[in-house]
């Protein structure tokens, strides 16, 4: 049955499940740079170290990524963007201690 939760941040462990209907429909926005689910590779700013696949705080790595693959490839990229998600947070938390919260795009860090 479908429920909704709100919440600030959702995780989702699914194991192989197939590449993602919703961004394979296009239901993201696919931008130059970005997720493309047809050939299963990303890149942001350049670089692919992160797994964001939109300019919103949206992350994808292992087999939701790019289809069926290596058990050390999917946890590798696990690994990777775990870290990124971490260093967002954790700057997050600092701004908001810091009362320096501004409007900016939420961007990838480096790390």
């Amino acid at each position: 049955s479908e429920h909704t939760y709100p919440c600030d941040l959702a995780l989702l462990a699914m194991g192989f499940t197939g590449p993602d209907q919703n961004v394979d429909q296009g239901a993201l926005p696919r931008k130059e740079g970005c997720f493309d689910a047809d050939y299963g590779t990303y890149t942001v700013n350049g670089t692919s170290a992160t797994g964001a696949v939109t300019e919103a705080p949206i992350f994808a790595a292992g087999d939701c990524r790019r289809g069926a693959s290596l058990i050390v490839t999917a946890l590798a990229e696990g690994r990777d963007v775990a870290a990124v998600i971490d260093r967002l947070v954790f700057l997050a938390v600092i701004h908001k201690v810091a009362g320096t919260i501004s409007a900016c795009r939420t961007g990838s860090p480096s790390l």
